[in-house]
């Protein structure tokens, strides 16, 4: 599996223009689609949790199960699902470390997941680490204030109405999906 992770880091860092990155594309989100759907089946069964054991498959995860997935899959239901796993390996990534053995143009893809969650915590999180590479990534530092603003004023609007979080929320959402 270690070398899906160098596919994967190979194939972001490497052969794609980071132009690409932000911009739509279809062609491109299909080449990410068909190119990793494998990888995608074996990750959600767990099969690649042992790459959080290692900075780069740390990092290779966090772009597999978060950045792919907000360009590859219009049901946001499904991105959500996979940027909740690369969120807890964020969280694991920092928590050893690994962010900063990465320079910035390569760390904040261990970020950006914390930047997508719906929970204003993690969004907090993403701000502060993007703020200590803002020099080097200010539009992504900018994201992540512009996010945190947009779930602090849904949250406050939504205090009017009733005393729930946006935490409170999602997982309501999440249940009545179930149902």
């Amino acid at each position: 599996m270690q070398d899906t992770v160098k596919t994967i880091l190979n194939f972001w860092f490497d052969q794609t223009d980071p132009r690409q990155w932000d911009l739509a594309d279809n062609t491109f989100d299909f080449e990410l689609r068909e190119r990793f759907k494998l990888t995608y089946i074996l990750a959600e069964q767990g099969l690649c949790d042992d790459w959080l054991n290692t900075p780069n498959g740390a990092l290779a995860y966090s772009l597999l199960m978060g950045a792919f997935p907000q360009r590859i899959y219009s049901d946001q239901n499904k991105a959500d699902t996979y940027n909740d796993l690369a969120v807890q390996a964020s969280k694991k990534a920092i928590k050893k470390g690994f962010d900063q053995l990465f320079q910035p143009n390569k760390r904040k893809f261990l970020y950006l997941p914390l930047m997508n969650s719906p929970y204003s915590s993690d969004v907090e999180l993403a701000v502060r680490l993007f703020k200590n590479i803002a020099q080097q990534e200010p539009v992504y530092y900018r994201r992540a204030q512009k996010r945190l603003n947009e779930i602090q004023g849904f949250a406050s609007s939504e205090s009017i109405y009733a005393p729930q979080s946006v935490e409170c929320d999602r997982v309501s959402a999440k249940q009545a999906a179930l149902v």
